[in-house]
């Protein structure tokens, strides 16, 4: 994926429904988190985690505090934390995106 490309994933109520890091998309009812890449519109690690993605792939990512909302638990409730995000890429619009 390229900066400026388009990126969709994401589970509708996923902690009512208990997901695990180990089940598959599908069957879910997802609603696609649209980004564009290297826009600052989602975590640093995140943005990091698509990049080189293609349609269909499917990963399993941990993201440091570094990189997703710092060290200080104060400045935001997961400051300081570790997250695990699933992804799955299921749209690519790579629309007027720069490289």
């Amino acid at each position: 994926m390229l900066n400026g490309s388009i990126f969709d994933s994401s589970i509708k109520d996923w902690k009512k429904k208990n997901i695990s890091a180990n089940e598959s998309f599908e069957g879910q009812d997802a609603a696609p988190l649209t980004f564009a890449i290297g826009a600052g519109q989602v975590i640093e690690g995140f943005d990091a985690a698509v990049r080189g993605m293609e349609v269909g792939d499917e990963q399993v990512v941990q993201i440091p505090p570094k990189a997703a909302y710092g060290l200080d638990p104060k400045a935001h409730f997961l400051g300081n934390q570790t997250l695990r995000f699933r992804i799955k890429l299921v749209k690519l619009d790579k629309g007027s995106g720069s490289s």
